[in-house]
């Protein structure tokens, strides 16, 4: 079974990729972050989330291993880190009552095949429009100097905000878990199917009950019944091979609509 690797040292982006309930290591790449001569933002992050993943490829060559690379836009102008406080009061300033586009380089590459799927995704933070001593206080407290655009939108930052718009409020931290589940079931990892096998190895679940707790989770909020109910129905009644059904995990009980797990069938990136 191929590791799964998230290139990041992020521990807020491990956070995300816990959601999915797979078993992943982090490892931190070192590469060269410095853009490229008339490169702009969505060259400049997916190349990044690229070289990442590649880099990681060197010490891991029969892995699956997820790069990404996130930058904050003002005005067409890449953000970077301010590095004091003076510099942060100057972004913060322009920011205020404006619009700023989180663009985010993401790859997943599978290191055994030379496989590379890579996109970009992008998210909208509109600031409120803040006072000089808004401003100060929130740099005093929470000090974001050497993150890009002067905030952490994972903590205190969101304060500055007025208006989130985007597909995946994780692209805000730098991970788009909706499209990275897209990704990795190209790879062959369905998310979803592992999570319903792992609910129902630990008890039975009603079908209606275990939708609704499917769509509680942000990448599934908008998932419809009929593609759930396709899952289940793979679950249960397995696929046809050459050497007959294999990979029914589930018992399917469609008199009382309950769903259990079957003895030894467990998530296979676990």
């Amino acid at each position: 079974m191929q590791t799964l690797i998230l290139g990041s040292s992020s521990p807020f982006r491990a956070e995300l990729l816990a959601k999915l309930h797979l078993k992943f290591i982090t490892v931190s790449p070192d590469i060269d972050e410095s853009p490229l001569a008339n490169e702009n933002p969505e060259q400049l992050v997916k190349r990044l989330a690229e070289a990442k993943a590649r880099k990681i490829a060197e010490h891991y060559p029969d892995s699956l291993i997820i790069g990404s690379d996130q930058v904050a836009v003002l005005n067409k102008q890449i953000m970077g880190k301010p590095g004091n406080h003076t510099k942060a009061t100057e972004q913060l300033c322009a920011a205020a009552g404006n619009k700023v586009i989180f663009i985010t380089g993401l790859a997943l590459y599978n290191a055994a095949t030379d496989n590379m799927q890579s996109l970009v995704d992008y998210y909208e933070v509109i600031f409120r429009n803040l006072t000089a001593e808004q401003i100060d206080f929130y740099l005093q407290t929470e000090q974001p100097y050497q993150c890009a655009g002067s905030f952490k939108s994972e903590g205190f930052g969101i304060s500055l905000f007025q208006e989130l718009r985007g597909q995946d409020p994780n692209s805000l931290i730098g991970l788009p878990l909706i499209r990275l589940i897209e990704l990795l079931a190209n790879e062959g990892v369905d998310v979803l199917a592992q999570q319903l096998v792992a609910a129902c190895a630990c008890e039975s679940w009603r079908v209606d009950a275990l939708f609704d707790l499917v769509r509680c989770a942000a990448p599934y909020a908008a998932l419809p019944r009929p593609a759930f109910d396709a899952v289940v129905d793979m679950l249960a009644d397995g696929i046809t091979t050459s050497r007959g059904r294999r990979g029914a995990y589930l018992h399917f009980d469609r008199v009382n609509a309950t769903l259990r797990g079957r003895r030894g069938a467990r998530p296979e990136h676990e």
